[in-house]
């Protein structure tokens, strides 16, 4: 996810490459938090989510999995925890609310949100493709 706008909110996709841009919007809420809806189904969001946190090392502090929601506390080697509320909004789009606390560790969530795009992609769970042109 790529912010540059302290303070302000702002609809942006998160991912873009030359292979294309992946079906998710984030907005930067301020103060380390951050919504973002992706075209994925809850339970491929869920599952990647954990794979991600396994790829980074993060520890799991708190796990509370539902049918419709999600929220998952993670944390690094020193304590600085990342929050994440995954909610299943209709069958095919789910949010995913980032909250690391402050600022000055946005960007490891934001680093955690393109692992958690990549194994997506790997997954092949996007349920759309959307190319540069879209956006």
């Amino acid at each position: 996810m790529m912010f540059a706008c302290g303070g302000c909110v702002a609809a942006v996709p998160i991912v873009a490459g030359a292979a294309g841009a992946v079906p998710v919007v984030g907005q930067h809420l301020g103060q380390g938090e951050e919504d973002s809806f992706w075209i994925a189904r809850y339970d491929d969001v869920v599952k990647a989510t954990l794979r991600a946190r396994d790829k980074l090392s993060l520890k799991i502090k708190d796990k509370k999995i539902k049918k419709k929601h999600a929220e998952l506390t993670l944390t690094d080697d020193r304590d600085q925890d990342i929050v994440l509320q995954i909610e299943r909004l209709t069958d095919t789009v789910t949010r995913v609310h980032f909250d690391a606390g402050s600022q000055e560790f946005a960007g490891f969530a934001h680093l955690l949100a393109r692992q958690i795009v990549q194994e997506l992609k790997d997954a092949d769970a996007f349920l759309v493709h959307w190319s540069d042109d879209t956006q």
